[in-house]
């Protein structure tokens, strides 16, 4: 996969091409060097991950969660995917690195489930769009979990239409409250979220070719 070296709020890191990775993007400036960002849903690569590939994903990797519900749980994540407007192989690689598909997992600090949500934030989701959410052990329910973790992306997304795409996972992160007391400093630059950042995205490419990487094993 081809990469170039880009500057963002302060620090060097590489890119991908829009024309090796065709995901919802937004150009800068007036070069072919784009920022993954959030304005664009009808991409060629959208449609490229479809049902049984998510299929596929969740039946290899999905932990704590009986086969038989799978086809269900790869449709439901589809469905909000599709009404988000966010890229699938973009969400994948976002559960692998915050649960590894584990939808039982509690972290030291009380995120729960495969996109890792806190209590606090699926309250908030819950009470502001209407969403089904009855208390911490529903977030190891992976329908409960993604519902409430994608319209959480989708939230921030908007928050920080036009950003680049550092500022939509750092929010998931660290949470938009912090980022934004952080970032508003004179001289900020990430150090741990930009890594997240980077680990997200690296793994974008590998999630949207992964039913075509398993077929050729």
């Amino acid at each position: 996969m081809k990469k170039t070296v880009l500057t963002v709020i302060g620090f060097t890191f590489s890119a991908f091409l829009i024309s090796e990775i065709p995901v919802l993007a937004q150009a800068t400036a007036s070069s072919r060097v784009f920022v993954p960002g959030f304005n664009v849903f009808h991409s060629i690569g959208f449609f490229e991950v479809g049902a049984k590939d998510v299929e596929r994903v969740f039946n290899d990797h999905l932990k704590g969660v009986s086969r038989s519900r799978v086809p269900e749980i790869s449709r439901h994540f589809l469905a909000l995917c599709k009404k988000h407007r966010l890229d699938p192989a973009y969400v994948l690689s976002l559960i692998q690195v915050e649960s590894n598909f584990r939808t039982r997992v509690v972290s030291s600090a009380g995120a729960v489930g495969l996109m890792q949500l806190m209590p606090t934030t699926a309250a908030h989701l819950s009470k502001k769009y209407g969403l089904p959410y009855r208390g911490v052990a529903s977030l190891k329910d992976p329908m409960i979990n993604l519902t409430l973790g994608i319209t959480y992306l989708k939230e921030l997304r908007v928050k920080y239409q036009g950003k680049s795409a550092y500022f939509h996972l750092a929010a998931y992160n660290m949470g938009p409250s912090r980022l934004d007391r952080l970032s508003s400093r004179p001289g900020f630059k990430p150090s741990q979220t930009l890594k997240y950042f980077e680990n997200i995205m690296n793994r974008v490419d590998y999630w949207r070719n992964y039913a075509s990487k398993a077929d050729s094993v």
